[in-house]
């Protein structure tokens, strides 16, 4: 789910500060909630061969705008000063999925050995369970992104007045 990636970046880029630093602690963030136990948001919207359908790609673009509309909320709670920092840590948070998912260009790019070794590093690290244990793997999500809802609306990142 894009949900708990983009939030978790957005924090990452909250405590940073440094939009670079943030992208890059953004990525390697991707790759450790991918650890952990997890479905994907359109895991029951497959066709049986595993194909996406237009309902799972319909329920991924639900994701990422709620995602988006979670990151705005959250950098204009904490202050201009920290947007580009934040939007750096989510993007890196994201670079993953969007560069592997993408058919457009993640099917060419599967073919460049480099980006194909990174692809899989990518699945063997993967937590993802079967779709039959989605309270667990929908739970963990849920559980990130609440988290991160709470952390990032506690006070503002600008500078304390008296």
């Amino acid at each position: 789910m894009a949900v708990p990636h983009l939030l978790v970046g957005a924090g990452i880029g909250r405590v940073v500060r440094r939009p670079v630093v943030a992208f890059g602690i953004g990525v390697a963030s991707h790759f450790a909630l991918d650890a952990l136990p997890h479905v994907d948001a359109a895991s029951f919207l497959r066709a049986p061969t595993g194909q996406d359908t237009p309902a799972a790609y319909a329920v991924a673009v639900a994701d990422v705008l709620v995602g988006v509309l979670l990151l705005a909320w959250a950098v204009r709670r904490a202050g201009p000063g920290w947007a580009r920092a934040m939007v750096a840590g989510a993007l890196g948070a994201m670079m993953m999925d969007a560069v592997e998912y993408v058919p457009v260009w993640g099917s060419p790019l599967s073919h460049v050995s480099l980006c194909a070794k990174i692809f899989a590093l990518h699945h063997a690290i993967s937590g993802r369970l079967p779709d039959a244990e989605w309270p667990v793997g929908f739970s963990t999500q849920i559980i990130v992104a609440l988290l991160m809802v709470w952390a990032l609306s506690r006070g503002h990142g600008g500078p304390r007045h008296a």
